[in-house]
């Protein structure tokens, strides 16, 4: 299978390589890793990479049935896995203490994935809550996720924490002001 991405000069060609890399770490068998946006796209992704390794999950997202539709596959590479599905808004403010209770205070990887974009209008013509509502899911959401679990890791003897951004900030795309 050919690379699909490079980095720092070493090819990953699966998400597992690519979190391997990040990591600094062959075995990722029996963690506990926190996925947010896990009902699709990059999350879903990692979430079944994930599976092939032996990880417990924790899989969050907004949409209860994308969810649960992940979960199933996910029990389908791996049936031992514990699969923990929390359906909330990565923008609330209850979310730390949702993630306290349902992770009890243990992640060894957070994978920082939820993101959106809204809108394809001039700057002109944009709307502000547009903005503030992508700046709070891209930005402020995972910084008030890895908060949280960043003194779990290190009570804990450590962990590791992975951001996954758009790649927006380096492509312009039409509209994508």
């Amino acid at each position: 299978m050919a690379a699909d991405r490079e980095i720092c000069g070493v090819s990953c060609s699966t998400n597992r390589d690519l979190v391997a890399y990040n990591l600094g770490m062959s075995n990722l068998k029996n963690k506990r890793v926190l996925i947010t946006g896990a009902s699709s796209g990059i999350g879903r992704s990692m979430a079944l990479s994930m599976a092939h390794e032996g990880t417990d999950l924790f899989l969050l997202a907004r949409r209860k049935e994308n969810l649960e539709e992940v979960q199933r596959e996910v029990l389908k590479i791996n049936h031992q896995l514990k699969v923990t599905l929390i359906v909330a808004d990565v923008t609330s403010k209850k979310l730390p203490d949702l993630l306290k209770e349902v992770c009890h205070e243990k992640i060894d990887v957070l994978i920082n994935n939820a993101g959106l974009a809204l809108g394809r209008e001039k700057v002109e013509d944009s709307i502000l809550s547009d903005w503030e509502t992508m700046i709070d899911v891209n930005i402020t959401a995972n910084f008030r996720v890895a908060r949280t679990v960043l003194p779990w890791m290190i009570q804990n003897g450590g962990g590791d924490i992975i951001n996954i951004c758009s790649i927006a900030g380096f492509y312009t795309y039409p509209g994508g002001a």
